[in-house]
């Protein structure tokens, strides 16, 4: 009798405790193979799927471009703006201090460009030489500053720029400095996703998760989160995001959003004026149905039409208050071969059209300023 319950106990416990042990050991087993299969410099494997649109088959950098990105996926905190990108040394991505490199030309004579913005400002899916900061300053003849990072809304921008402000050393004798802030789109589809209340960041769920996980190592919770995420990332994500968006359904909240993206362009818009640098608010091109299948790439039809319930009241803020800015977002309505996604990455031909079309606009604008 005695035997038999110390049996069933030793069978229970261990029971137990393989149902603690056995979801954090996937888990971080799962961490390891991932680091063992992933690409090195010389393995013929696809890291990336948009590696394999036509776009990038006259481009020979294109296969370790998109092995580099992948690398690059090492993020640090960072105060106010909530994370940046480690240092990299790649063959087509260059990060320091954070910031990725921007190609400078051979004579300066135009002054600082200080560009802000997410992931397309950044240049996912070009090399350093085919950002739009890079291609900027060779048409312009500037020293261009890429202060862009992945999933970057318009306020953490504006944060950015206040942090540049505090650590910034005038190394221009006549203070010309342009700040350009560039976005839309990231703002738009973290801000109308059902699960943002459309001003947090886009990785506030993560960050609150991760910290209230530290806070007790060994809670079930905690275990069976770690089962959850080894199983998301084993099984393939979903990508019908037809259901994952509702500015289209909420007034309220669109206008949120296109609140949140104007308040922040102009107070960026008065910490440039007030330190007596120039300003402009670029609206990034927003990947149309139409400009999705002219490029051969999937698309959301619910994820594209929030746009159109922000923008036009993004538009009307900022006329009414007199903000400067460039509407892009049908820039590239007709151009094959310049979105890699339809969230809005460009291809680096993409990238060159918006930087000919910042380019003329400051051009001109440089112009009228030198013949008052």
């Amino acid at each position: 009798m005695i035997k038999t319950i110390v049996s069933n106990i030793f069978v229970t416990l261990a029971m137990i405790g393989a149902l603690i042990l056995t979801p954090p050991s996937i888990y971080y087993s799962s961490k390891v193979l991932e680091k063992f299969n992933s690409c090195n410099q010389d393995a013929e494997c696809e890291i990336d799927e948009r590696n394999n649109l036509s776009i990038y088959d006259e481009y020979s950098w294109s296969n370790i471009h998109f092995k580099e990105f992948e690398e690059t996926w090492t993020d640090e905190y960072e105060d106010y703006v909530g994370w940046s990108r480690a240092d990299f040394m790649g063959q087509t991505i260059t990060i320091e201090n954070g910031f990725r490199r921007t190609i400078e030309p051979k004579e300066i004579k135009n002054g600082d460009v200080w560009f802000f913005g997410g992931s397309t400002l950044w240049g996912t899916g070009s090399n350093d030489e085919n950002t739009i900061p890079s291609i900027f300053a060779l048409k312009t003849k500037t020293l261009s500053k890429n202060y862009g990072e992945t999933g970057y809304r318009m306020r953490q921008n504006l944060n950015r720029l206040i942090d540049i402000v505090f650590k910034w050393e005038n190394t221009n004798e006549n203070n010309e400095v342009l700040v350009v802030m560039y976005g839309g789109a990231v703002d738009i589809f973290a801000g109308c996703s059902i699960t943002n209340d459309g001003i947090s960041t886009t990785r506030e769920e993560m960050i609150k998760a991760t910290i209230n996980s530290n806070k007790d190592r060994f809670t079930i919770q905690k275990t069976f989160n770690q089962l959850i995420q080894f199983i998301q990332r084993v099984l393939p994500a979903s990508k019908n995001n037809d259901d994952k968006f509702d500015c289209h359904n909420d007034k309220n909240k669109a206008h949120s959003v296109s609140n949140e993206i104007y308040q922040s362009v102009k107070v960026s818009s008065e910490i440039a004026s007030l330190n007596g640098f120039d300003f402009i608010y670029i609206i990034e091109p927003i990947v149309s149905e139409d400009l999705a299948k002219i490029n051969k790439i999937p698309f959301s039809a619910n994820q594209i039409i929030q746009a159109h319930f922000v923008i036009p009241t993004l538009k009307s803020l900022l006329d009414s208050n007199n903000i400067p800015y460039l509407d892009f977002s049908n820039a590239l309505e007709d151009c094959l071969n310049c979105v890699i996604d339809d969230t809005g990455h460009l291809s680096p031909v993409g990238n060159d059209k918006i930087a000919s079309k910042t380019s003329d606009w400051f051009l001109e604008y440089k112009s009228k300023i030198n013949l008052q």
